[in-house]
């Protein structure tokens, strides 16, 4: 386990956490971006106003920042945190025990794939970023330029449908452009919400990301765009 910091902070509707983050690393930088702690919020998955009764699936889940919001201010929610990285999910971990969420918690080491395993880079060439950051990269981008990899299990949606007794009520997508691949999946129609970022386009061409959202998923989930930057961007998608 590495060392941490816990730090006093408010959920996005308002309730007292802790959230325990890596120093030296842009772990407390992101926490402020999810919950109140130097002020307003980004909140650029809208979880001040989203609730959640279900299970909660968290691929790309980080440190669990995101899982533990949507715990906290949803007290019938239970979760799936998805992450490849091990020290990013020890500091989960870490974070679901201080806040006494745990059992509401089943973690998953893997990344989205079809075979038996991924192997997902993380890290760019400033070694100082990649120990920062412990970033996951684009599965689509070169290897040379990433520090690292990891060979984890691999999991799909179906995969991810049946943890969760058949239905999900939130997808949250965060993997640096597996969502491309996960939302191909005809479990789909399984999922009722689905918030996350998407990145590019799956064949490089150069599409807005929300247009080929809505090819790609659009009979099953209506799209909404909520925050466009050109190559990437954030979307909501409600099952009609």
């Amino acid at each position: 386990m590495p060392d941490l910091t816990y730090t006093e902070v408010t959920t996005p509707r308002g309730k007292p956490a802790t959230v325990a983050t890596r120093p030296g690393t842009s772990d407390l930088s992101l926490a402020g971006a999810f919950f109140h702690l130097w002020g307003n919020i980004d909140d650029e998955y809208r979880l001040a106003s989203l609730r959640v009764d279900g299970v909660f699936v968290d691929i790309g889940a980080h440190i669990g920042l995101v899982t533990l919001a949507v715990l906290l201010d949803n007290p019938k929610a239970t979760a799936i945190c998805v992450e490849p990285l091990a020290d990013n999910l020890d500091v989960l971990a870490a974070n679901m025990d201080a806040n006494g969420v745990a059992a509401r918690v089943r973690m998953v080491a893997g990344a989205i794939g079809d075979g038996p395993s991924v192997t997902v880079p993380y890290g760019y060439d400033d070694s100082s970023y990649a120990h920062d950051n412990r970033y996951i990269g684009g599965l689509q981008s070169e290897a040379a330029n990433h520090t690292s990899e990891a060979t984890v299990p691999s999991v799909t949606l179906a995969d991810l449908v049946e943890m969760a007794g058949g239905e999900i009520d939130t997808l949250k997508l965060d993997c640096e452009g597996c969502e491309w691949q996960a939302l191909r999946s005809p479990a789909l129609a399984s999922i009722r919400r689905i918030i996350g970022e998407w990145h590019g386009h799956p064949l490089g061409k150069k599409t807005n990301g929300v247009t080929t959202l809505r090819r790609l998923i659009g009979s099953t989930h209506l799209v909404t765009d909520i925050d466009n930057k050109g190559g990437t961007g954030v979307f909501e998608a409600v099952a009609r």
